[in-house]
């Protein structure tokens, strides 16, 4: 039998004596519940009523505005029970409230809060029918408990809005979202989500609070109202959601909402994480190792590391005292003709015997590519990592009673690693790039003699430089010292011989004299010629002599464009069409390269590896594309050889590269210090770097 609960909203002497007939039509078909006469003696009826109302299936609400005259009066009796309009809309459980009126006109005046409850005005046969009908036959939902749905919703609107915060506050999240939302509307999607978020935790911490106090007070039988609780329709009770929602958003924005970066910001986060990653691959001896933690200290890689960090105006990526720590291992890494004299051995076992473990020196070979190599090797048989400081002191302070030191007649420069007895042309010009970077920073810690020597050094690796063009490929560079092939030539070594040309004829440097300047013009010129020469409408290939033809790599071609707008001002160059036919040609493709994925690049082809009929073979280096199309867009952007229209479609390239940092970052986590060093180098470019234009 179903369960009805009646109730009085109004004065009960309004209510007409004909809520006998009611009851008396309606027994046997539903249960009318009631308090006890104890408690409505007591007062209790309304607290009686908020620990029923979610047994019921109707709620039924009698209304009457004033008293209906002509109707016999009656005692309502304790089965009817009084609430307030206002107490309803706070009720807990899920019975149907039904509102019945005993006149026409009391329909239009009902009170606000049992507007929105079906309403029968009895005072007419049909509807008084209709009334008793849907209270005995109108289908019933199934009963659920109304105050754990309320918590659960409640629950889920306050887990979702942390959650979103949470994921807000997520730095892969701001990335992602810096990376791929238009930069313009990075702050409005924020504050967007950060109102959500707002009105998702105020309607879930108010309609938790008032589920926790109405099952507070059902445990602890307190008979109290609801009406201080936020929410309902009252003037005031508005006045507290509108204040508390405003308390609540307050605290949200100024304590716990995620804070958006601009592109800017992310790209410098990105540029820091990179330099403190090169930092900390310093190796025992102050250069900087091919991985994290791993691999061998490089003079290549600690040359683009230096080139990358010294690249920006400030040096605050890379503590003064370690430039020149990496600039003598450099120095000490250079092949020289090094080779023990008669009983050095046992001189340098001696000498060396307070600072090293006991070691067999006879074990020493006779000659060295580098004093590097001998550190190491003395090293590797006291069992250490490294020499001390002191020990070092020692073999330098004394190499000329240990070694015969004299330098090669055609000199070497660096090899790939400190064991190659042969150099490599690029990693010259690397070295020197660094050194010049190194000569522009205000270091406070310089000795006085040390740019002097760093200048020698950049003049002797220019003259080096000299020596591995190629006669028969004017402005044309071989990556060994043996010119006399021509099909030598290769691309990567000429630009990279250009590049430290171009730094190194900085004027405010003063590496030079004014003839030697015009000298090193002359080549800077030839190198530029030879790169109009060996060209392809799309780009360059590594090995321009190469019969195969395969397609120039981008990310080669991208460096060599990016190289030749370093050139000083001051250098006379002629306008060679084919370069801007390549910039719009790479214009053009942009659809398809700028999609690309960072870690896809492109690797010298095996045959180009090899220098027949030499047993020397070359790396097969792998050109990075995102760094260096980065700078070069930014160059685009305001290239007068370009229109107005393609340079705008350069700036908006630019705008789209610099949204993938992040996926660049990724990359440089997972590969290489080398990787690191070019972005840094790519990034540096953009902002002007340090170079003179």
């Amino acid at each position: 039998m179903r369960k009805v609960i009646l109730a009085c909203a109004c004065d009960p002497g309004a209510v007409p004596g004909r809520i006998r007939q009611l009851r008396t039509d309606l027994a046997g078909h539903v249960e009318v519940m009631k308090p006890d006469s104890k408690k409505t003696t007591d007062g209790g009826v309304e607290d009686w009523l908020r620990q029923h109302v979610d047994k019921a299936d109707f709620l039924v609400v009698f209304y009457a505005s004033v008293p209906i005259t002509g109707t016999p009066t009656e005692t309502v009796g304790n089965e009817v029970v009084n609430v307030t309009p206002q107490q309803l809309g706070s009720l807990p459980g899920d019975a149907t409230v039904l509102v019945a009126v005993f006149q026409n006109k009391d329909r239009d005046k009902l009170p606000d809060e049992m507007k929105p409850y079906r309403c029968f005005d009895i005072s007419s046969p049909d509807a008084r029918e209709a009334f008793l009908c849907a209270l005995v036959h109108e289908p019933i939902k199934p009963k659920q408990s109304s105050s754990a749905q309320e918590a659960t919703a409640a629950a889920s609107r306050v887990i979702l809005g942390v959650l979103a915060s949470v994921i807000g506050s997520y730095e892969r999240t701001q990335a992602f979202v810096t990376s791929n939302v238009n930069e313009t509307f990075v702050p409005l999607l924020n504050w967007g989500m950060t109102g959500v978020v707002i009105v998702l935790l105020v309607t879930g911490f108010v309609a938790l609070l008032r589920v926790a106090a109405v099952s507070l007070r059902s445990m602890l039988n307190i008979n109290l109202p609801f009406d201080w609780l936020p929410g309902g329709r009252t003037p005031w009770r508005r006045a507290a959601t509108i204040i508390t929602s405003l308390a609540i958003g307050v605290i949200y924005i100024v304590v716990f909402q995620p804070k958006s970066k601009s592109l800017d910001e992310l790209v410098n986060e990105n540029l820091g994480k990179w330099a403190q990653r090169l930092k900390a691959s310093r190796g025992v001896r102050g250069a900087i190792t091919e991985n994290v933690g791993q691999g061998f200290e490089q003079v290549w890689v600690t040359s683009q590391a230096l080139a990358g960090l010294l690249g920006f105006e400030s040096t605050a990526n890379l503590p003064e005292p370690d430039i020149w720590q990496a600039l003598t291992f450099i120095d000490r890494a250079r092949i020289v003709d090094l080779k023990l004299k008669s009983g050095a051995k046992e001189k340098l076992a001696k000498q060396l015997a307070p600072f090293v473990k006991r070691a067999d020196f006879s074990k020493l070979p006779p000659s060295f590519p580098n004093f590097a190599w001998v550190e190491g090797d003395i090293a590797w048989l006291s069992g250490e990592a490294q020499l001390s400081p002191d020990a070092k002191k020692i073999i330098k302070g004394y190499q000329d009673q240990y070694f015969t030191f004299t330098e090669l007649r055609e000199p070497e420069g660096w090899g790939y690693f400190e064991q190659y007895d042969w150099g490599v042309t690029e990693v010259a010009a690397w070295v020197s790039i660094a050194e010049t970077r190194a000569l522009r920073v205000k270091n406070p810690v310089w000795q006085a003699d040390q740019p002097a020597l760093l200048k020698r050094q950049v003049r002797d690796i220019i003259q080096l430089l000299k020596n591995r063009e190629i006669p028969q490929q004017r402005g044309g560079y071989s990556p060994i010292n043996d010119t006399t092939v021509p099909s030598y030539a290769r691309t990567y070594s000429t630009i990279m011989a250009l590049w430290a040309m171009t730094e190194a004829a900085s004027p405010e440097l003063e590496i030079f004299t004014a003839d030697e300047l015009k000298e090193l013009h002359t080549r800077i010129r030839s190198a530029i010629a030879w790169l109009a020469q060996k060209a392809d409408p799309e780009g360059w290939r590594v090995n321009p002599s190469n019969p195969t033809k395969y397609t120039p790599f981008f990310g080669l071609t991208a460096q060599t464009l990016c190289i030749l707008a370093r050139v000083p001002s001051t250098v006379e160059k002629a306008d060679y069409p084919i370069f801007t036919t390549i910039k719009r040609h790479l214009l053009q493709t942009a659809d398809a390269w700028t999609k690309r994925p960072v870690k896809e690049n492109d690797r010298a082809p095996d045959g180009d590896r090899y220098l027949l009929p030499t047993q020397k073979v070359i790396e097969s280096s792998t050109f990075l594309w995102y760094p260096w199309s980065i700078c070069l867009m930014r160059n685009l952007s305001t290239d007068r050889a370009l229109n107005d229209s393609q340079q705008a479609t350069a700036g908006k390239l630019f705008k789209r590269l610099r949204q993938r940092v992040v996926e660049f970052g990724d990359f440089v986590d997972s590969d290489y210090n080398y990787v690191a060093a070019e972005g840094l180098i790519g990034f540096g470019w953009m902002s002007g770097g340090t170079a003179s234009q």
